[in-house]
């Protein structure tokens, strides 16, 4: 069965508005072959009309490559610095020098903060340094 039928069995599926390299490059993608550059182009290029067919590609990945089980590893964040050179839009602390006092934990509050994370149930620790601050605060 290609993939095309596969996916024709679930609800809403409609490869009516996707072109044929954004049909190949999913077909290849379901039979396990890796995605050039130039083969996902045409999956960047597609239209909104086109999400749904794209999501169930994906989701078809997804369920067969890792499955639907989502799991997670309880850990305490330990930022021993809140300085960093970029600035990211996910990012909740990085600050700026000026707004970051103190500039780093002290060995006391690490401790702390670990101590609280494994009351927490924690079992992990993710040290965070910022990426390389000396190049933005030399």
């Amino acid at each position: 069965m290609n993939w095309l039928s596969l996916l024709s069995r679930a609800d809403g599926f409609d490869s009516a508005h996707l072109s044929q390299p954004a049909k190949d490059a999913i077909g290849n993608a379901l039979e396990g072959k890796a995605l050039t550059r130039e083969s996902a182009f045409p999956l960047i290029e597609c239209g909104s009309d086109s999400l749904i067919p794209l999501c169930q590609a994906a989701s078809k990945l997804r369920d067969d490559g890792k499955g639907r089980t989502i799991t997670y590893s309880p850990k305490v964040f330990l930022p021993l610095t809140r300085l960093c050179r970029d600035a990211c839009g996910y990012c909740t602390f990085r600050l700026a020098p000026a707004a970051a006092k103190p500039l780093f934990m002290t060995l006391e509050e690490v401790v702390a903060v670990a101590r609280e994370g494994k009351r927490a149930g924690c079992t992990e620790a993710l040290f965070t340094l910022g990426e390389r601050p000396e190049q933005r605060y030399p």
